[in-house]
């Protein structure tokens, strides 16, 4: 009777201690950092993949590491004309704009917007040669179809297109973020769509795009992400 009463409490004593690392293993696995984000842009598996989280609170831009790019894109959508204007956003460790485009163009949907969005950019730093580049957009779901190498029919030959582009860049990553971190894209785009945005704005920048641009210079560069591609 004892025995028996010793290997119930032992295997009671066992489950709940599997249980309990098991636990602190899945919540140290899920607070993920930016390091983490951009090590495995590109390499992670679904398999390992948790649901991606929004960073929340008062989260805003930073800019790269020395010797990296950041480039910000964005796309607004018109239901009723099916048109969208995009725009791609680079930047070096000192927040300055590098160079920066916007196109017009005919879309099925917004998500297929934001992938063109983002194969434009893709193509840019691909024709600049820039090495090392972290491409930022708040778009949830394209970021996790590109990381995971996730089928999303609607924009599965933009996807491919994405997949292919980046097998050319010698280093790159891509990161989720909210949108207070994708504020400059996202007043390009929305000037652009309101036919406000000249064609020299890059050299005369409105004062909503300039002010963007001088506020986030001034803040701190991200961790650093070392290797992209491990």
């Amino acid at each position: 009777m004892g025995i028996c009463v010793w290997k119930i409490k032992t295997k009671s004593l066992k489950s709940r201690t599997t249980s309990k690392i098991c636990g602190n293993k899945k919540k140290c696995f899920g607070g993920r950092d930016l390091r983490y984000e951009v090590h495995h842009g590109l390499t992670e598996s679904p398999k390992q993949k948790e649901p991606a989280r929004r960073v929340q609170g008062n989260a805003t831009w930073r800019p790269p590491l020395r010797g990296w790019t950041k480039c910000n894109t964005d796309a607004s959508f018109s239901l009723s004309s099916s048109r969208s204007s995009t725009t791609a956003v680079f930047r070096d460790h000192e927040g300055k704009l590098l160079t920066a485009t916007t196109s017009n163009m005919l879309c099925s949907t917004p998500l297929a917007a934001e992938a063109m969005a983002l194969r434009d950019a893709m193509i840019i730093s691909r024709n600049l040669q820039i090495d090392k580049i972290l491409f930022e957009y708040d778009s949830l779901n394209l970021i996790q179809a590109i990381k995971s190498k996730t089928s999303i029919p609607e924009i599965d030959t933009i996807l491919e297109d994405l997949w292919e582009i980046s097998r050319s860049l010698s280093e790159c990553g891509f990161i989720s973020v909210p949108r207070s971190c994708n504020s400059l894209a996202h007043e390009i785009a929305k000037l652009s769509a309101a036919g406000v945005l000249s064609s020299t704005w890059s050299f005369n920048q409105p004062s909503s795009i300039s002010s963007i641009i001088q506020a986030e210079s001034r803040r701190k560069t991200v961790a650093d992400p070392e290797d992209i591609r491990d």
